[in-house]
């Protein structure tokens, strides 16, 4: 996969040796997975574990993990006006 780091383009393997392999109909689906997991994950690490410090300075990670992630968004961001 490309990643945009600091305006420079770098290669990233999804896997070891990932570069080399082709994208097959047997494997396809398996590189979905892995993009998408680098897409919404290591690729932006940085920013997330940014965000992370400065929620648990704010929240400690023990009360947080109290919660589920659609128990967390309601009391974050409340119930929505329509």
């Amino acid at each position: 996969a490309e990643s945009d780091e600091l305006g420079q383009m770098k290669v990233v393997d999804l896997k070891p040796n990932g570069r080399t392999l082709p994208v097959t109909n047997e494997n396809k689906y398996e590189y979905i997975q892995l993009m998408s997991e680098h897409k919404m994950t290591n690729s932006v690490r940085q920013q997330i574990d940014a965000f992370l410090k400065g929620l648990h300075e704010i929240v400690p990670p023990e009360l947080l993990s109290l919660f589920d992630d659609k128990e967390l968004e309601l009391l974050i961001s409340g119930l929505p006006d329509i």
